[in-house]
C-alpha cells in the first residue's frame, strides 16, 4: 500500500509547489482512499502523516505542537545501537550513586529511559523538558505513575520526576530545574527528535550548546531520525523522508512479529 501511495503523494507535493491546489485536492482524495483499503494500520499512519503535512503546507496550517505523531513503542534505531549506548552510559555512571536523567520527551509515549544499566545505583532523578505548547496537554500525574512503575521494574529508587516547560534548554533557569550535583552524581542528557526543532530559529542551537557547556553533563546522547533528510529542495526532502519512514515502519512491524 505504501508503495502505491508514494507516487500520488509525490505528485501532490509537486502540485502544491506549482500552486495548483485544485490538482492537489484531487490527489489528496486518492491518497485517503488508499489509506482506507489496506490492513496495515501503522503504514497507513505513515501515509496519513505525510498527507496531513502536505495539507498544512498547501494552506499554511500549523499543528498545535511539534511533537512527532508517528509513535513506536521503542524507536527501532535505538534497538540497533542500544548496546553501544548502554556501554557508554555505564562508563559515564561508574562509581556514582546517583544519576540525573534529563530528557525532552513525554515518557509514556516514547518509553522511560530508566533501565537495567542503572540497577546498581541508589537513586535516580528524572527531569523532562517539554515545549511550552504542551503545558495544558501533558498529564504530569500520569507521567509520574508511569516512571515510578518503570523504576520499580528495574529496582531503581526514583528520587523525583520533574516536568518543566521550555522551548530550549537555554530557557530553563535555576528556579525551574536545579542542575547542581553532588560528587557522587552523574548527569545524562538525551536528545531524541529535538535538535531539528532547535535549528529552525537562528542562534538557538548555539545557546543550547553554551548552556550544555555550563552544565557539564557526563554524557549527551543524540538521536535524530530525520537529520539526513533536510535538503533545501522541498520535493527532494519530502521524497527522502517518506522513503525513510516507510522503511522504518516496515522493519518495526517485522520486528514485532
Amino acid at each position: 500500500m505504501v508503495s502505491s501511495a508514494f507516487p500520488v503523494l509525490l505528485d501532490c507535493a509537486r502540485a502544491i509547489e506549482d500552486g495548483d491546489l485544485k490538482l492537489a485536492d484531487s490527489l489528496l482524495k486518492q491518497i485517503w482512499t488508499l489509506t482506507v483499503y489496506q490492513p496495515n494500520e501503522q503504514q497507513s499512519n505513515v501515509v496519513k502523516y505525510f498527507a496531513e503535512a502536505l495539507v498544512r503546507r498547501a494552506y499554511g496550517l500549523h499543528p498545535d505542537f511539534d511533537n512527532f505523531k508517528l509513535q513506536m513503542g521503542s524507536p527501532l534505531d535505538f534497538l540497533y545501537w542500544y548496546i553501544p549506548v548502554e556501554d557508554a552510559i555505564k562508563k559515564a555512571v561508574v562509581g556514582k550513586k546517583r544519576v540525573h536523567l534529563v530528557d525532552f520527551r513525554i515518557p509514556h509515549l516514547y518509553g522511560c529511559l530508566i533501565s537495567p544499566y542503572l540497577a546498581n545505583l541508589l537513586s535516580v532523578r528524572v527531569s523532562v523538558i517539554l515545549p511550552r505548547s504542551l503545558k495544558k496537554i501533558v498529564n504530569v500525574q500520569e507521567e509520574q505513575q508511569y516512571v515510578t512503575v518503570q523504576a520499580k521494574i528495574y529496582g531503581v529508587r526514583l528520587e523525583k520526576l520533574e516536568v518543566v516547560y521550555a522551548n530550549s534548554l537555554k530557557e530553563v533557569d535555576a528556579s525551574m530545574l536545579d542542575f547542581r550535583r553532588t560528587e557522587d552524581e552523574a548527569v545524562v542528557f538525551f536528545y531524541f527528535f529535538k535538535l531539528c526543532t532547535l535549528l529552525t530559529e537562528a542562534g538557538v542551537m548555539e545557546r543550547e550548546m553554551l548552556k550544555l557547556r555550563d552544565i557539564k553533563p557526563d554524557i549527551v546522547i543524540i538521536q535524530e531520525h530525520d537529520a539526513n533528510y533536510n535538503h533545501s529542495d522541498f520535493i527532494t526532502r519530502f521524497e527522502d523522508s517518506f522513503q525513510y519512514y516507510s522503511h522504518v515502519f516496515r522493519l518495526h512491524l517485522s520486528y514485532k512479529e
